[in-house]
């Protein structure tokens, strides 16, 4: 069962969108979901990248959170950081993504 607020946010996506990295670590340990999201469909990754908490992002990505899911208008963490010039989170999904591009062979158009 997952537990959300009005807003369907988690414990996950608040820990997420006050920075609180040990919090996002200890619920990543017992199990908290990586893929939920909240009502403007944003994951934890989103918030952290919305924010500009970058040792949230740190540990989000080591968990294996997915670069490729699109918020409700269509954006993505990257995309969201690059917005916010939260540079230190950019450098981060770039390096991920490109770690994927090299795995499955193959180029985003907007790279």
């Amino acid at each position: 069962m997952i537990v959300r607020t009005q807003k369907s946010r988690t414990a996950l996506h608040i820990a997420a969108s006050l920075g609180y990295c040990d919090i996002v670590e200890t619920l990543l340990k017992f199990g908290a979901c990586l893929g939920v999201t909240e009502k403007r469909q944003q994951t934890a990754l989103h918030l952290a990248a919305e924010l500009g908490y970058a040792e949230v992002a740190e540990v989000l990505l080591s968990f294996g959170a997915d670069l490729s899911v699109p918020e409700k208008g269509g954006r993505k963490a990257l995309y969201i950081a690059a917005r916010g010039s939260y540079t230190a989170i950019v450098d981060m999904l770039i390096k991920v993504e490109r770690n994927q591009i090299v795995k499955v062979r193959y180029l985003p158009t907007y790279l």
